[in-house]
């Protein structure tokens, strides 16, 4: 019973000293976006747009899987501020320089390249809530995003 009750405190003091050398590396996402100048939304607001000005419905359910709630409008945004508080944010990001230029780089009328690429760094409390593969990845957080 002495051995056992040595093991038992040798392998907590183990488990102890193994916890102060282990590191926790949280990165803060990244994203490229054309036409930095607009800067972010309220997430509150930029949901609703997506669904009901532009039709992206996929929205509900994706935000609903990640934020654990109704696929509803009303559900998401309750959900929204009660995670990030009432100053969320959102902004489409996408993963790479080359996508966003290809996808949003230019005026869909002449065709021409429009405005310069801008690397986005986001709080590291930044959450995914929908992605589009190449197209994007719709990010909603709190704190400040720093723009380059």
């Amino acid at each position: 019973m002495i051995v056992m009750a040595y093991r038992k405190r040798s392998q907590a003091g183990y488990a102890a000293r193994l916890r102060l050398h282990v590191k926790i590396h949280v990165k803060n996402p990244k994203g490229f976006r054309v036409g930095g100048e607009h800067g972010t939304f309220p997430a509150t607001l930029v949901i609703p747009f997506e669904v009901e000005e532009l039709g992206n419905n996929h929205i509900l359910e994706e935000a609903s899987k990640v934020l654990q709630c109704e696929p509803t409008l009303d559900a998401i945004k309750k959900a929204l501020i009660n995670k990030w508080g009432p100053n969320a944010k959102a902004l489409w990001l996408c993963d790479s320089r080359t996508d966003a230029r290809e996808h949003y780089g230019r005026d869909l009328e002449t065709g021409k390249r429009t405005g310069a690429i801008s690397t986005v760094t986001l709080p590291v409390n930044a959450e995914v809530l929908s992605d589009l593969g190449s197209d994007g990845k719709l990010y909603v957080f709190s704190g400040k995003e720093n723009w380059k």
